[in-house]
């Protein structure tokens, strides 16, 4: 009998800590234009989720322009397609949340940020305060990784707004954005000071980081590097363009 028993658990442990697997069938179908005629979407949203949240690569930049766009669209349209807000949460929950939850899991907790970084390092990776790697688009996006910083908050701002979120996912992602905008991933002196690709791409998610989270680390330093990329392109007038 404790043979069984000890057979059993084994089985148990192992299809427990078995590594999910992504499916791509599932994850190219997204985003559509839209989701209102979808009719189980308790399904779509787990399915999208468990796929997202199992890859290991995924572009912190460029990667959440197109779900941003959904947003946009959601917002557009009057806020009528409540099942794209399910979309948008589950691809939340799954890059971010679920994201954040495997790198504490592995012990690399402290390596997970969501906006950019001026550590020392490449386009492939880059070196943590005490010498461990930060990988591109698996702990976060680099140097260029904040590109999609903006569109990250602006679907965080949305969900919040309409309460999809609960308030231990929202106070989690209240530790990442202080952890990411704390000088172990930033020195908003070093880097682009200028109005330039890089300044633009990365400016937009700080802003709307500080603007959501004020006591967050780094705001007054945050602040002055934003207005010093607002003062340089205000030089040229591109503001006016």
């Amino acid at each position: 009998m404790k043979k069984i028993t000890d057979l059993l658990l084994l089985f148990g442990l192992g299809m427990s800590m078995a590594k999910a697997v992504p499916d791509e069938s599932i994850i190219v179908r997204h985003p559509r234009l839209d989701y209102l005629n979808v009719k189980d979407i308790h399904k779509m949203e787990k399915e999208l989720r468990s796929s997202l949240g199992a890859l290991e690569r995924y572009s912190f930049s460029r990667g959440w322009w197109k779900w941003d766009r959904l947003r946009a669209r959601y917002v557009d349209g009057g806020r009528k397609d409540k099942n794209a807000l399910r979309i948008l949460r589950a691809v939340f929950r799954a890059l971010i949340l679920d994201w954040q939850t495997r790198c504490e899991q592995r012990g690399e907790g402290d390596l997970f940020y969501i906006y950019f970084t001026t550590n020392s390092g490449n386009k492939v990776q880059r070196q943590s305060t005490d010498g461990r790697t930060l990988k591109r688009d698996h702990h976060g996006g680099g140097y260029h990784g904040g590109w999609g910083g903006a569109s990250l908050m602006r679907i965080y701002e949305e969900l919040v707004r309409q309460k999809m979120l609960t308030k231990l996912e929202q106070a989690r992602m209240k530790k990442i954005v202080y952890q990411s905008l704390g000088p172990a991933f930033i020195n908003f002196k070093s880097g682009s000071q200028h109005a330039d690709n890089h300044s633009f791409g990365n400016g937009g998610g700080v802003a709307l980081g500080i603007k959501l989270f004020p006591d967050a680390p780094q705001v007054e330093e945050a602040r002055a590097w934003l207005n010093r990329i607002w003062s340089h392109m205000v030089d040229f007038g591109d503001w006016t363009e």
